[in-house]
């Protein structure tokens, strides 16, 4: 989980210190700490719970393995069928691993139960040893509420240190639509920013619930939708018309200058 002390930061060996100490008093760790801390069982094909969304609902995570041989086409392939999972947003879109091939950023959506893959410029193959980690809410779930704080939050947040000792922070930002061939900013209300560290995000087309990830590259290495951290801004950069993406999130970790 993402915390703030106004001392110091909570690392994640103070954190599993912490509980190795208070676990006998406490009857176990809950389950979503359990699996968060537990080095190991971050990824695995079985579902787990590993924070919070901005609006309270479980993040769960899933690796999935494809059950025979693909190949991923320029048109929207379903490769793994999740009807059972009742997902509501993917919160951070789909990372796909092809053998030999690296990482892969493609146009990724949910869609009747099947998380689908559309290649972008060349058909890709995607063997059984290939894999698809997915990070998602549910429909079933409601919110809950494990201390004051979530891991995703429109508030700024302590959630560890950067090499130099400075607290790492994170934020997520509403952005709302893209733009359709242009450029747009959104104030991202966070001062004295010193380094950003990590950006994503994701856009997502309600009409059909097609998403994409932010920041939005091609097979062939054409920027989609570019992202610029300016001290006051988030600035996307789109390079065709993505204004039909009308709901966007886009998450940024950074250091402070004080």
């Amino acid at each position: 989980m993402s915390l703030t002390n106004p001392r110091s930061v909570i690392t994640e060996q103070r954190l599993n210190d912490f509980y190795k100490g208070i676990l006998p008093y406490l009857g176990g760790m809950p389950e979503m700490l359990a699996n968060k801390f537990s080095k190991g069982d971050l990824y695995s094909t079985d579902e787990k719970m590993i924070g919070q969304w901005i609006d309270g609902k479980p993040i769960y995570e899933k690796v999935l393995r494809p059950s025979s041989d693909i190949t991923i086409t320029t048109s929207m392939t379903n490769i793994h069928d999740v009807s059972d999972l009742n997902i509501e947003t993917l919160v951070e879109g789909a990372v796909h691993r092809f053998p030999n091939q690296g990482t892969s950023m493609l146009e990724t959506d949910y869609d009747s139960g099947y998380i689908r893959a559309k290649a972008l410029g060349v058909n890709l193959p995607y063997y059984t040893n290939g894999f698809t980690v997915i990070q998602y809410t549910k429909t079933t779930d409601t919110a809950i509420s494990i201390g004051d704080d979530t891991d995703y939050s429109t508030e700024e947040k302590i959630i560890g240190t950067w090499i130099d000792s400075k607290p790492i922070y994170q934020k997520t930002i509403s952005c709302g639509a893209l733009p359709n061939n242009t450029s747009k900013s959104v104030a991202h209300g966070i001062s004295n920013i010193s380094k950003v560290i990590r950006v994503n995000g994701y856009s997502l087309r309600t009409s059909d619930s097609t998403l994409i990830p932010i920041p939005f590259v091609t097979g062939t290495g054409t920027t989609q939708v570019g992202v610029i951290i300016t001290g006051t801004n988030i600035i996307f950069d789109v390079s065709s018309d993505r204004s039909t993406f009308t709901e966007t999130y886009v998450t940024l970790q950074y250091t402070k200058t004080n």
